[in-house]
């Protein structure tokens, strides 16, 4: 697997939930950050070739599709089709880790909105389909 790519994926992925209510909210921002710096970083092995852990990647393309604006669905998709098409590196606990921390900054800001909820919703349905 591509760690780089996963991760980058993985904060398209977050950025979908969060701006889902129609904008990221500083909150669910400083909430993926902690998430990032305090569980993914300590727990990823692999590094890029400057020496920066993979797991930055997903605060990188958590911001950049902050900056782009991107539109919510299209980023959901992103992630979708990258699981979609390396559904045999995703195992139950990686898939489990991917919804927890989707949870997480869905809940980060004024608790879970209606339209975060209906995207987890199609995150649990879209995993519990992947066979590892």
């Amino acid at each position: 697997m591509e760690y780089k790519e996963f991760y980058s994926e993985l904060g398209k992925l977050l950025y979908a939930v969060a701006h889902s209510s129609g904008q990221v909210e500083e909150e669910e921002a400083k909430r993926l950050h902690a998430l990032v710096k305090n569980y993914l970083v300590p727990q990823e092995k692999h590094n890029d070739e400057f020496g920066t852990d993979a797991a930055w990647y997903t605060e990188i393309g958590f911001d950049f599709s902050t900056f782009n604006d991107l539109d919510a669905k299209a980023a959901f998709d992103s992630f979708i089709d990258y699981v979609n098409e390396h559904h045999t590196a995703l195992d139950k606990q990686m898939r489990a880790v991917v919804l927890m921390l989707a949870e997480e900054v869905a809940n980060s800001a004024n608790g879970l909105s209606v339209a975060e909820g209906k995207i987890l919703k199609e995150l649990k349905d879209k995993l519990s389909r992947v066979d590892a």
